[in-house]
């Protein structure tokens, strides 16, 4: 089942801007192979089953969020989310979410643009590897 690269991105900018009441500390993302190249970390996506359901969509959620004790998975890709958002500018970012699951145009989406190439492919590779179990 494809998943929709759009989702990753909105959902990444949307939980990075959002303000939960929890403290602003910051794990680190489990110990666990990632890609650090955004067409790579489409394609593990791509092969997700459950990228519908509540746990992927709550996990994709929370690892952009501040570090807190109120959900598991917050933080675990926080940084890497603000990231992106830094290198990236957000017509960028809308060009991959336009792209859905056609990896190869997510890929054209970064053409020349280096640094925000490798910004949102460390932010997607991080939530392709966190999220594997929920979304998987």
């Amino acid at each position: 089942m494809n998943v929709p690269a759009p989702k990753v991105l909105v959902i990444a900018l949307a939980g990075s801007l959002a303000a939960l009441g929890c403290n602003s500390g910051s794990d680190a993302a489990p110990s666990v192979l990632r890609s650090k190249d955004v067409r790579v970390a489409c394609e593990q996506r791509a092969e997700w089953t459950k990228p519908t359901t509540v746990a992927c969509d709550t996990c994709i959620a929370e690892v952009k969020q501040p570090t807190c004790d109120c959900q598991p998975m917050s933080g675990k890709c926080r940084s890497e989310t603000e990231s992106a958002i830094a290198n990236c500018e957000t017509s960028v970012l809308a060009c991959a979410n336009n792209c859905v699951s056609d990896c190869a145009c997510v890929d054209a989406c970064f053409a020349g643009l280096d640094a925000c190439r490798a910004a949102a492919g460390t932010m997607d590779g991080c939530i392709a590897a966190t999220c594997e179990e929920a979304c998987r």
